[in-house]
């Protein structure tokens, strides 16, 4: 799997939840792409950031193993600036939030052996 299908499947994803539940969805991945990488030493940030970076989502939580992660979109807050990403695996705990010095800005140094998209 490469990154442009990781996109569809989180896409398709929050479709499914969107018409089910129109407000709230949560969807847990373990992406066999990032896997491999993350058990070749890959950090589980690099994922984190590239998310944070490309798709819609109000929260992610990162797992140790194979670096699963559940990721959380909102209807009623998708435009709004809540994005958090905390984690289990080190460092543990907040990755980023709101009001976090590291929330905006450049993230693109942690994902840059990732494929790029298609434009």
């Amino acid at each position: 799997m490469n990154i442009e299908q990781l996109i569809k499947g989180i896409n398709s994803k929050f479709t499914e939840y969107r018409i089910l539940f129109w407000y709230d969805s949560e969807h847990s991945f373990q992406e066999t792409w990032f896997a491999d990488k993350y058990e070749q030493g890959e950090d589980w940030r690099s994922l984190a950031w590239w998310i944070h970076d490309h798709l819609p989502h109000c929260g992610m939580y990162f797992f140790p193993k194979l670096a699963a992660f559940n990721i959380n979109w909102n209807e009623k807050n998708k435009d709004k600036n809540i994005k958090s990403i905390k984690s289990y695996i080190n460092p543990k705990g907040t990755l980023t939030k709101p009001g976090m010095d590291n929330y905006d800005g450049d993230h693109s140094k942690w994902y840059e052996s990732f494929p790029k998209l298609k434009t």
